[in-house]
């Protein structure tokens, strides 16, 4: 774990930590796609989409965003 993610909320750790093991996998197998989206749901709060086969949706109050 890097100390980015060693600070980070348990919602950004999940994707972060997603993210991590999805590049992995397509490493190991060959061919992959990758794709993470992220929006401002309101002032304290973003939302983060993994798609990689599934949609993966993750939550993030801005006060728990590294800066």
């Amino acid at each position: 774990m890097s100390s980015t993610q060693a600070t980070c909320s348990a919602p950004l750790q999940d994707a972060l930590g997603l993210i991590n093991r999805k590049v992995v996998e397509g490493l190991n197998h060959g061919f992959f796609d990758l794709s993470v989206e992220i929006r401002t749901e309101n002032q304290d709060r973003r939302s983060v989409t993994v798609r990689c086969g599934a949609s993966h949706r993750f939550v993030v109050r801005k006060e728990d965003i590294p800066s």
